[in-house]
């Protein structure tokens, strides 16, 4: 039995030696992006392949110089997110054009018409983005790793390819399928942002081709409710924005856990996760939004979408995370906040799904919000420093807008019900409701009777969500009394248990006048408003009403701590009827009072009167480190424990690249500079690397308590970390 044991090790390890490289290897590049297929080894199961990047042709000789750019598992031409966790594809509808788009190999050359060709099995595919701003040619080389973590290094033209001119572009997409009504595509985002990411990095999206023209307006998204894929989403959604279904839980239009860990389907068993959660699905969104812009050369500054239910929910928080983006939203029964989605009855709704992504409330895991680097859309960045934290604050609408007062929001379009079953009113809509009539931001809101369905909440929405553009400020509203309303308007719709706010108002924008052709006019000294109140209810709703307003996404007229501001409020003929002086808060914010909400209209405006000593001031910070603790990126060198005693754990952490080059050795150096103990490691370290000291140096003998160094020489740079021993 013994003899026959070995006999098999010694069989394996041979195989291992032996495994074939991939052949036919071949590339091209594509709007941003460097395609890369070839043949898997088809005589084992189990191994990997690395890919590997240079400015120079890749060789056996040279292969140690080229950059590891991925290890990547055997079948990667499948298309993961298309398939259940079982590996059986996504339940298809009967429809010809749904069957037509689920594919289980991802097709890599565009169609203009029916359906592309899929990938074979055997057939390995790797996208890589390109980073480098300049025109070059690069040259790839792949390898093959046995299930026994040997790598076959030989280098032949069957496994290597180049040049391939390459260059830093926006992301394109490929159109796999035309549709009857609809055109399917693919996206492969970067790799690096996605590696960590049990669906991929290849995602599917659908445009609706009715919705655009070249050089026309920007369409509206719609996010449907729980359980829609993106694939069968309505016609009506425009880019076919669905949540998961059947391939993992529905992530609330969201993200979800980094860790190939969790599958997406673990329910409330993944309660004990303990992980970053990344805002994958938001991501996508916002790219193919910004795909759709740049492939029909839409300029119209401007992006709205609106939702119900969980798409409300998810519409909530791209309009959160992208305020220079979304101009506006309307959100009929969404989630306001996660941790406390509690019926009156006490009951938490909605554990399976919210615990799958985000884990448990009590594990308070971090969010990673992820990078465009878009120089087109710098402002889509600026979530990034919430990166860090508490993910259930992220996804408090309340907490997070409180936070960010200062920051200009698109105009928030919401609806709740008292008696949702689903989207309890007592933990969702009420609290929002409360803190949105002070909030000093943009908004519509009506709370009504009524249960979930759709229709319950229709017909009350703010009359301005269609005119909202990036490049013109809006009123932000304060102080702001409920009124009762009317559905659509109508005076045969009244509702006298309504609370309606700032619905049936309308003020002038670019694209939108009042009061005989009054549009907001704002210059370097000066901005108003004309608003009127446009209700039919023959209720309180047409009543004169005042509220406080802030000008919003200001675009000349800079506005800082102390300045001080003369504010007028006239007539729908300009006639003066107050005035006063008010001064900007610490927020760099003004509040123009009692600005009466009638039917015949009014006008605000705010004069500039004196600079503070704050003037000229940048973007409030307002965030204390007690709201977010950013995770940053790790030193390089992490040592733990730190002080130890009598060994510890040196970490070379690697960051977002896949593999470093070392000079092969971590040296451990007194306070003098010389160095106590070398410590052979690998010269290509591929992942995270550990190495353990034991506090002994070279000839075998304890060290002195005291501070040392940890070095290291990683891609040609000298790194270092100070450790205590403590004996």
């Amino acid at each position: 039995m013994k003899i026959k044991n070995i006999a098999i090790c010694v069989f394996a390890a041979l195989c291992a030696a032996n495994a074939a490289q991939p052949t036919g290897l071949a590339g091209f590049f594509r709007e941003g992006q460097t395609f890369l297929t070839w043949e898997e080894d088809n005589g084992q199961s189990g191994e990997t392949y690395r890919i590997y990047r240079n400015t120079a042709q890749i060789t056996s000789g040279n292969l140690l110089s080229a950059t590891c750019i991925a290890e990547i598992k055997e079948g990667s031409s499948y298309f993961r997110e298309m398939h259940k966790t079982d590996s059986s594809l996504m339940d298809k509808k009967t429809d010809t054009d749904y069957q037509n788009a689920v594919i289980s190999r991802c097709i890599i050359q565009p169609v203009s018409s029916g359906r592309g060709t899929q990938l074979g099995t055997t057939t390995g595919l790797f996208v890589w983005t390109v980073k480098e701003a300049a025109q070059a040619d690069y040259y790839y080389a792949i390898t093959t790793v046995s299930s026994g973590s040997v790598e076959e290094a030989a280098i032949t033209s069957g496994n290597s390819c180049g040049p391939i001119n390459e260059q830093k572009q926006p992301i394109g997409a490929v159109r796999y399928y035309v549709g009857s009504m609809r055109d399917y595509y693919t996206m492969w985002l970067d790799y690096e942002l996605y590696r960590e990411n049990y669906l991929g990095y290849a995602f599917p999206f659908v445009i609706t081709r009715s919705a655009f023209s070249n050089g026309g307006n920007m369409p509206s998204a719609h996010y449907d409710g729980i359980s829609t894929t993106v694939l069968a989403s309505s016609d009506y959604s425009n880019y076919g924005c669905g949540a998961l279904s059947g391939n993992g839980q529905p992530t609330w239009y969201f993200g979800y856990h980094q860790s190939l860990d969790w599958d997406g389907e673990s329910g409330t068993a993944s309660q004990s996760m303990q992980d970053t959660i990344t805002n994958y699905i938001q991501y996508r969104h916002i790219q193919v939004a910004l795909w759709a812009r740049r492939a029909y050369h839409i300029t119209q500054p401007k992006y709205y979408f609106n939702g119900n239910s969980m798409g409300a929910s998810g519409g909530f928080g791209l309009l959160m995370a992208y305020p220079s983006f979304v101009t506006s939203m309307w959100a009929c029964h969404g989630l306001t906040n996660y941790d406390s989605v509690y019926t009156d009855q006490g009951i938490f709704m909605w554990g399976a799904s919210i615990f799958s992504n985000y884990g448990a409330v009590s594990n308070a895991n971090p969010v990673k919000f992820l990078p465009f680097n878009d120089p087109d859309y710098a402002g889509l960045d600026w979530v990034t420093q919430f990166t860090g934290m508490n993910v259930y604050d992220a996804r408090d609408v309340v907490h997070f807008m409180k936070l960010n007062t200062y920051k200009s929001f698109g105009l928030i379009n919401g609806w709740h019900t008292y008696d949702d079953e689903s989207i309890p009113f007592s933990s969702q809509g009420q609290p929002f409701e409360d803190y949105l009539k002070d909030s000093r931001h943009s908004y519509g809101y009506a709370a009504t009777p009524g249960g979930h369905a759709w229709n319950d909440a229709s017909g009350y929405g703010s009359r301005m969500i269609n005119y909202m553009r990036w490049d013109e400020s809006r009123p932000g509203f304060s102080n702001v009394p409920a009124r009762e309303g009317c559905a659509y308007n109508a005076a045969d719709h009244a509702c006298p248990t309504c609370r309606t706010y700032m619905l049936n108002v309308e003020w002038g924008t670019q694209e939108h006048s009042v009061l005989s052709g009054k549009r907001i006019e704002e210059t370097s000294t000066s901005w108003s408003i004309p608003i009127i109140n446009v209700c039919n209810c023959s209720n309180n709703c047409q009543e004169t009403y005042t509220v406080d307003i802030t000008p919003r996404n200001l675009q000349t007229l800079e506005v800082c701590e102390d300045d001080v501001f003369t504010y007028e409020i006239m007539d729908a003929s300009e006639s003066v009827e107050t005035t006063g002086t008010i001064t900007a808060d610490s927020l760099d914010l003004l509040l123009v009072p009692d600005v009466p909400i009638r039917l015949s209209g009014a006008i605000a405006k705010v004069t500039l009167n004196s600079r503070g000593q704050n003037y000229p001031c940048g973007e409030p910070q307002t965030i204390s480190k007690g709201d977010v603790q950013p995770l940053g990126r790790e030193d390089i060198i992490s040592v733990a424990p730190n002080p130890f005693n009598p060994t510890t754990m040196i970490k070379i952490n690697i960051g977002t690249k896949f593999s470093v080059i070392t000079s092969g050795c971590l040296y451990i150096c007194n306070m003098n500079g010389q160095t106590v103990r070398t410590i052979p490691i690998k010269t290509r370290v591929f992942s995270n690397a550990n190495v353990e000291w034991n506090g002994l140096n070279n000839a075998g003998a304890q060290v002195a308590s005291g501070v040392y160094i940890a070095m290291v020489i990683v891609d040609g740079k000298k790194l270092n970390k100070k450790m205590i021993l403590a004996r």
